[in-house]
């Protein structure tokens, strides 16, 4: 449900692209986002990093310093894109549904009461729409050798480099991919079925690298 830019979403979501899509979204990420200092965090660095797909995933993560803020927004304002955050919402106490609000990175409901952001995609007018509608937003900071959300949601150690893969498109941009092993210490925080299947491929992969190390 649509009032004005206020909008109301459903909790439950439709599965997305199919995987031969990802690199193409992912490529119109990186083009929007050249220039500027991010790394993909989410679900989707592990299939990058380690080569292959193995299931679907329903949203694009980003995270970045959070100095770079008004770069990454700017940026996506110009591809059509709109930052937002929301209020967790039920009906009845069975419906849930969450009111979305658009915002600006320097708003009083970002900087004063941080909470989780999203990039969303703007109605398409007279172009076609983006083959990535959403896009959550991680500004984070290095505090004391630790890594720290400004959502509040994840803290911890930096104990390895933060970038654990790199590659790059076909049109010449950079992807950076979050150290698998923060992949596994932010889905460690979460219990959900695709994120325990998450994190049983990264133990695996873990595995398999130190069995071709070991002499």
């Amino acid at each position: 449900m649509k009032l004005g830019r206020y909008e109301l979403y459903r909790s439950e979501r439709d599965a997305v692209d199919e995987p031969s899509r990802y690199m193409r979204r992912l490529s119109d990420l990186a083009q929007i986002l050249d220039g500027i200092d991010w790394v993909l965090a989410g679900g989707l660095a592990i299939p990058l990093t380690l080569g292959g797909f193995y299931r679907k995933h329903y949203d694009v993560d980003v995270a970045f310093p959070v100095e770079e803020f008004p770069r990454v927004e700017e940026a996506m304002a110009r591809a059509g894109y709109y930052l937002s955050t929301y209020f967790p919402m039920s009906m009845f106490g069975r419906m849930r549904f969450a009111a979305s609000i658009p915002v600006r990175w320097e708003s009083r409901l970002v900087r004063r009461r941080p909470r989780k952001l999203k990039f969303r995609e703007l109605p398409a007018v007279e172009s076609e729409p983006h083959l990535i509608t959403e896009v959550d937003a991680l500004p984070y900071r290095i505090e004391n050798g630790r890594f720290v959300t400004c959502d509040g949601r994840y803290d911890f150690p930096l104990e390895r480099p933060l970038v654990g893969h790199r590659l790059q498109t076909s049109r010449g941009h950079q992807i950076a991919c979050l150290n698998l092993h923060y992949v596994g210490a932010i889905k460690e925080t979460i219990d959900h079925p695709k994120h325990t299947l998450d994190l049983k491929v990264i133990r695996n992969s873990s595995v398999r690298q130190a069995a071709i190390a070991k002499p």
